[in-house]
């Protein structure tokens, strides 16, 4: 099963992921700024963050600009809502300047979005 990888270009739609798949979600990011991309999660039993990262861009100078990694698995069914705020925290809330929010829906591997029902 491979990873799925989700940028700001993706966050509009719900995502069919099966359980235990590794997502991967990529915004961009300056940490030198102060500002920082947080998660919060709707259902924190049904996703499981494993790790946060921070990769420079290959064309950046020093205190240039990059990618922050958030990698996440699938624990439970959903739909879950991520909801990324990129903001200075020790300002709080007031400093958020951009928000992102994707939405996932755990699914048995090999099955899509599950059907509405009638």
């Amino acid at each position: 099963m491979s990873e799925l990888i989700l940028t700001d270009a993706e966050s509009v739609t719900l995502h069919a992921v099966p359980l235990d798949q590794t997502v991967q979600i990529q915004l961009a990011e300056n940490p030198t700024t102060g500002y920082r991309w947080a998660l919060e999660v709707s259902d924190p039993g049904a996703v499981e963050l494993m790790d946060t990262s921070w990769q420079i861009a290959p064309d950046a100078a020093i205190g240039g600009g990059g990618m922050r990694i958030f990698k996440l698995r699938m624990r439970g069914k959903g739909p879950i809502r991520l909801d990324f705020k990129l903001g200075r925290s020790w300002q709080g809330e007031s400093a958020v300047i951009e928000r992102r929010q994707f939405s996932l829906e755990g699914v048995a591997e090999g099955t899509g979005l599950p059907k509405e029902e009638p």
